[in-house]
């Protein structure tokens, strides 16, 4: 505690003191503070901030930032070059991959599901994009699709990609919390929803309360100000058969 005083000098168990300057302060990001001594608490400020309130919309907009580019192929040679990159129209159409999927995905794991460990929604959604970057690293390495040279047989590779990366990151994040009979559940829900989202209103009244909670809006993929080659509400590939 006595780094926390007026004094700002940290003792270390070795005997030796550390003075910190007037210009330097200390931050803490506890999960809670059972162990926190009441001299601990008295000498901080705390801010209380649940992660529902913060949502995970905050870290898909930083994901997004981190890999937006110019739609051009990085100079040769350009060893500062990002791993991969999105245009303006892959931003908007990862975007609303997550606005059509994640929140229904995630409100039925918590209303209907059991899950083999508690988890937070900003960490099922920092694992998806994790998952997408890994997989999009060799998938969109570099060059790939871009530029006004790229064929248009690359440049529907690449929203392939995103797609592929975005569903397999959905099931081993989100689907794979639950034990083996939610799995299997999340499996048909997951299948129904991608199909027709009024599914859900049919067969999950509650979730669709949830959904009310969560202020999830429904995707209108027919407005008159989408673009023409915006997404739709359906996959350029369709998922695996049953059984196969």
């Amino acid at each position: 505690n006595t780094v926390l005083d007026d004094n700002k000098k940290l003792c270390l168990m070795s005997g030796e003191i550390i003075a910190m300057s007037d210009v330097m302060s200390m931050m803490f990001e506890p999960m809670d503070l059972l162990v926190a001594s009441p001299a601990t608490v008295s000498r901080c400020g705390m801010i209380y901030m649940e992660p529902e309130q913060l949502g995970w919309n905050v870290l898909l907009d930083s994901w997004l930032n981190k890999f937006k580019g110019d739609g051009n192929p990085p100079p040769p040679g350009d060893e500062n070059a990002m791993e991969f990159q999105f245009t303006e129209k892959e931003i908007t159409y990862i975007k609303d991959l997550f606005q059509w999927l994640a929140e229904p995905c995630m409100a039925f794991l918590r209303r209907e599901l059991h899950e083999m460990a508690p988890s937070v929604d900003a960490q099922l959604m920092r694992s998806l994009m994790h998952i997408m970057q890994c997989l999009l690293s060799e998938g969109l390495a570099k060059d790939f699709g871009l530029g006004e040279d790229a064929d248009a047989k690359e440049k529907k590779m690449r929203k392939q990609h995103i797609e592929c990366s975005f569903i397999f990151g959905l099931i081993w994040s989100v689907a794979k919390t639950g034990v083996d009979t939610a799995q299997e559940k999340f499996s048909e829900f997951l299948r129904s929803i991608m199909d027709d989202l009024d599914y859900i209103q049919e067969t999950y009244p509650g979730v669709i309360n949830a959904l009310a909670v969560r202020q999830w809006t429904r995707p209108d993929w027919s407005a008159e100000d989408r673009e023409a080659d915006a997404f739709k509400g359906k996959l350029t590939l369709g998922l695996p058969l049953r059984g196969t």
